[in-house]
């Protein structure tokens, strides 16, 4: 079984406002699912990577060239950490953001810019299809 996150996008540079433009900036996790970090991470305990697993950080640095990196830390009960970093494209008109971290093979995770806060609708897979695919809140805030 594997666990991975649909995370990234290509750049686009008509519609938003400056203050919402993510090219160039750096997102914290704050929360997931709506439960301050750090939270239960469900996908990594169905998915049977560990048990009562906690995402206790994350971050989503995006690039002005369309590229971006998202890194998050995992905690397991007995205090081991693993962290999962991943690299994605993503394109960005008005508040919408979409990241592309699958390429085609999967439609992309989507995020609305508010100010500050970027929410994204992750999509996390067990296996390696699209029939195993669901998603979950993540609230960041730009640094």
């Amino acid at each position: 079984m594997s666990l991975a996150l649909a995370v990234g996008a290509c750049g686009d540079s008509t519609g938003p406002d400056d203050a919402d433009r993510v090219a160039g900036n750096v997102y914290e996790l704050q929360s997931v699912a709506g439960n301050p970090l750090p939270a239960r991470f469900e996908p990594a305990d169905e998915a049977g990577v560990v048990d009562d697993a906690q995402i206790s950080a994350g971050r989503l640095i995006f690039r002005t060239n369309g590229t971006m990196e998202g890194e998050e830390l995992y905690t397991s009960p007995s205090g081991l950490t693993s962290a999962f970093d991943y690299g994605a494209d993503y394109t960005q008109s008005g508040e919408r953001v979409l990241i592309f971290s699958y390429g085609n093979d999967f439609p992309p995770d989507t995020g609305i810019v508010n100010g500050n806060t970027l929410t994204v609708q992750a999509q996390f897979f067990r296996g390696d299809t699209d029939d195993t695919r669901f998603t979950l809140s993540m609230v960041y805030r730009r640094e």
